[in-house]
């Protein structure tokens, strides 16, 4: 498992069989670092989410989903899923301004992590 780690400041893990990822993401929380997870799509993720409640309860998890729309569409994003990214975009906020003892998991796709989110000020209030 040591040959998937990189870097002292940054930790990258692949190759995780399936259904063990939420041991993993939860070891690693456990000892202080900020985790997250960037599963294929939202199916993935919500699977992680329900993983990581079973195994680990203790453990603050966000989920971040992709928009549902595509930009310059003419429908507007379904309401939960503004909800949920807004939610978590404020609660990463302030998490970081506490800076708590044990960071949130953070779980997200690939779609998300390649869409635009407001500045972080937006958040501050």
């Amino acid at each position: 498992m040591d040959k998937h780690w990189y870097s002292p400041g940054l930790r990258r893990v692949f190759g995780v069989p399936g259904g063990a990822e939420a041991l993993v993401l939860a070891d690693a929380a456990r000892a202080g670092q900020a985790v997250l997870f960037v599963a294929r799509d939202d199916v993935h993720m919500d699977q992680a989410a329900e993983a990581l409640a079973f195994m680990a309860p203790d453990l603050r998890v966000l989920s971040f989903p992709a928009w549902d729309c595509l930009p310059y569409d003419r429908v507007s994003p379904k309401t939960d899923i503004v909800a949920r990214r807004v939610g978590t975009l404020t609660d990463l906020r302030h998490a970081a301004a506490e800076g708590g003892e044990t960071p949130p998991v953070v779980l997200t796709t690939v779609s998300a992590v390649l869409q635009r989110v407001p500045p972080r000020a937006y958040f501050d209030d």
